[in-house]
């Protein structure tokens, strides 16, 4: 649920300085690493970026969520959430081919770039 970047670029380890894994460390490794990354989430939770996230520009690579869903009310609703908290940049910039997002919920950011390739 953090935002710290990751510790060592590139040894394809997601790993923040305290050891734990957050959006912005995956990206990092995932954008560092060879071949096709999944980031998926081990429980649900809302991710508040202080400042933008990477651009995620390592071709396909997944963000999947989708196994975060839960029942509320009789509706099912994602339980990760990237919550920009009216910060003025994007919620998420996709710069590469074959990339896809799923179950994730994006919300509150104050600033849209639509890029699409």
């Amino acid at each position: 649920m953090g935002d710290e970047p990751d510790t060592n670029h590139g040894d394809c380890t997601c790993a923040t300085s305290g050891g734990v894994c957050t959006l912005r460390a995956a990206i990092e490794e995932a954008n560092a690493c060879n071949g096709p990354q999944t980031i998926r989430f081990v429980s649900p939770m809302i991710i508040i970026p202080a400042t933008p996230l990477p651009a995620l520009t390592d071709d396909s690579t997944t963000i999947d969520a989708s196994d975060r869903w839960a029942v509320v009310n009789g509706y099912e609703v994602p339980r990760v959430v990237l919550d920009g908290n009216g910060g003025n940049f994007s919620g998420l910039d996709i710069r590469c081919s074959g990339c896809n997002v799923r179950g994730l919920q994006v919300m509150r950011f104050g600033l849209w770039r639509g890029h699409l390739r």
